[in-house]
């Protein structure tokens, strides 16, 4: 446990940058959507970064019988990761639904529907649906920012990320460095802004998705 806590503050010593980013994330969402509620908004993003973590680590420790499991294998870690198709169906069907928060956007729609509540925010949802695969293409590997994303190919039952689940859980290699996650920044800050921009558009998708079936016809 202790081992744990030291690490865990040192990734907050090298991460500060990208925890004050985030805070800001969830402050401007319902402030900028009307939802105007923080503590949702803030609870909603912690939950989607663990749910980046468990989508991962489901994908590699019980993956007998689990087709999703297996399409990622062909997808991620295969020659087929590197064609278009490869790409587009990893973080279309995987990323999105699995190691983002699609499924979860996908029900809490649903609920807003048959009970007009939000459960969880729903822009939140679509937006860290949007971030994992763009911070996977744009940070890991068109920009190749950092090697870290190479640990988890070398050990793929280790580093399913964020870092922080990673050491609070235990699927971190002891011996590997401190990811600077931070760096991800610029893409989250970008992402969110284009969001942001489309708020009370005709681009804005929660809006127009949060309408009743009725409505939209």
């Amino acid at each position: 446990m202790d081992s744990k806590l030291n690490k865990a503050i040192e990734w907050g010593s090298v991460n500060y940058a990208l925890i004050v980013c985030l805070t800001l994330i969830g402050g401007l969402f319902p402030y900028f959507t009307g939802l105007n509620d923080y503590i949702k908004s803030y609870a909603t993003l912690i939950l989607s970064t663990l749910i980046t973590w468990f989508g991962h680590y489901i994908l590699h420790h019980h993956n007998k019988y689990n087709p999703i499991a297996k399409i990622h294998a062909k997808t991620h870690h295969s020659p087929f990761a590197d064609t278009f198709l490869g790409k587009f169906i990893e973080y279309t069907l995987i990323e999105f639904f699995f190691f983002g928060t699609g499924l979860l956007l996908v029900l809490t729609l649903w609920v807003k529907y048959k009970y007009n509540i939000y459960i969880l925010d729903p822009y939140i949802l679509l937006y860290w649906s949007l971030a994992v695969p763009m911070v996977h293409e744009l940070h890991y590997h068109q920009m190749s920012v950092t090697d870290f994303h190479k640990i988890h190919h070398e050990h793929p039952n280790s580093h399913y990320s964020p870092e922080i689940w990673d050491i609070l859980i235990g699927t971190r290699e002891n011996d590997s460095p401190m990811e600077n996650e931070a760096l991800a920044s610029p893409v989250l800050l970008g992402l969110a802004l284009i969001m942001l921009l489309l708020v009370n558009t005709k681009f804005d998708f929660i809006k127009r998705l949060a309408k009743a079936p009725e409505q939209l016809a």
